[in-house]
């Protein structure tokens, strides 16, 4: 969600968990005046500016080895839209095969052929063109290794998407995106963050 005025943006700060206010204001994404709401907000909580640094430097948000830095990483809500979106297309895929199907009336079971292309795609779908998957291609955000900002390889998406095939893993690494580093756990074992293209 994109916040252009400043009451836009006083009314929005003030329902959002502390945490969020934080990574907001970490991001450096806002312009002068809604920079200072979030300025604001920080200090009607309670929160100082010392103790944003300390959450910086608890959680090593200040750089990456690569030379990226926090405000580098793409937005969860832009992450999670590009994983709907990959969803949807290969519903798309479903629908189309389907229809091929039943039009040319083929006996032979096409869920077990589309199940798996899913899952090839859904493994190394972050080591297409430029390190996106058609939904991260569509909201501007892209995985690179950590180290060296370099796309993500065939191996890296694996290691990273791999995880979610494991139903006690998949929860866990879904809910490790709540983090400061935004990284889930694929993307420890896997060496990548999410980064947004749209942050020069």
């Amino acid at each position: 969600m994109e916040i252009t005025t400043v009451k836009q943006a006083e009314e929005t700060y003030k329902q959002w968990h502390k945490d969020f206010v934080v990574e907001e204001f970490l991001q450096h994404r806002a312009n002068t005046e809604i920079q200072q709401v979030l300025v604001n907000e920080l200090d009607r909580r309670n929160i100082t500016l010392e103790d944003v640094q300390k959450i910086v430097k608890r959680h090593k948000l200040d750089a990456y080895p690569s030379g990226l830095t926090y405000a580098n990483l793409a937005l969860r809500a832009d992450r999670v839209m590009a994983e709907l979106i990959d969803a949807f297309y290969f519903f798309c895929v479903f629908l189309v095969i389907s229809a091929i199907q039943w039009v040319f009336n083929i006996e032979d079971s096409i869920g077990a052929i589309v199940l798996l292309l899913y899952w090839f795609y859904f493994l190394i779908k972050d080591a297409l063109p430029n390190g996106q998957s058609f939904g991260k291609k569509s909201m501007q955000i892209k995985v690179v290794s950590i180290r060296s900002a370099k796309n993500c390889s065939i191996l890296q998406s694996i290691a990273r998407n791999i995880v979610l095939f494991i139903p006690v893993f998949c929860i866990a690494d879904l809910l490790w995106i709540g983090r400061y580093e935004r990284q889930r756990i694929g993307d420890v074992l896997a060496g990548t963050i999410v980064i947004d293209l749209k942050v020069r």
